[in-house]
């Protein structure tokens, strides 16, 4: 038996009455921006990251972004 609030099932019923099991495997984004650091900024960042030199600070890595990418991003953001 599904464990769970009756009104969610009652949701899930509604739902596949109307969409059918396509409406249920629907995987919606959540509200919110977009990525600032993404694709191959996002990769090259991973990796220099886990590189030994690293950066030294939040702050540096702010300026890396900024000069070498092109991504402006706040302090807050990148810690």
């Amino acid at each position: 038996m599904l464990a769970g609030d009756p009104s969610r099932i009652t949701r899930w019923l509604q739902k596949y009455r109307k969409q059918g099991m396509a409406g249920l495997l629907e995987i919606k984004k959540p509200p919110g921006q977009d990525r600032t650091i993404k694709g191959e900024v996002l990769e090259l960042l991973k990796a220099k990251l886990n590189s030994p030199e690293g950066f030294g600070s939040y702050g540096e890595i702010v300026s890396w972004l900024s000069k070498n990418h092109g991504v402006d991003v706040s302090y807050r953001m990148v810690h």
